[in-house]
């Protein structure tokens, strides 16, 4: 899926997922085993207080599987955005 928001450096969101899986794992939200599928789409809300753009993030184990939902486009994502969801 094209990425909404783009980094004309990053066209495909590649630095950008690959520093949400690093600080996931630097969360201790993930492990070896684990899937990390990085997702950005419309959000579907149509109140004024939602982003435009919202990222999922699933992470999937041999034995669950877990959705983080950041309303935010992924090029906007950040450290703490990701340590936020440890706090939930």
């Amino acid at each position: 899926m094209a990425l909404l928001f783009k980094n004309t450096n990053d066209p495909q969101g590649l630095i950008n997922k690959q520093a949400i899986t690093l600080w996931l794992n630097q969360c201790a939200l993930t492990t070896e085993q684990s899937q990390i599928t990085i997702t950005e789409l419309p959000c579907p809300h149509e109140h004024d207080n939602c982003a435009d753009y919202t990222t999922i993030i699933a992470i999937t184990t041999t034995i669950t599987e877990q959705l983080y939902t950041i309303h935010k486009p992924l090029l906007y994502i950040r450290k703490h955005d990701i340590y936020n969801l440890t706090k939930h």
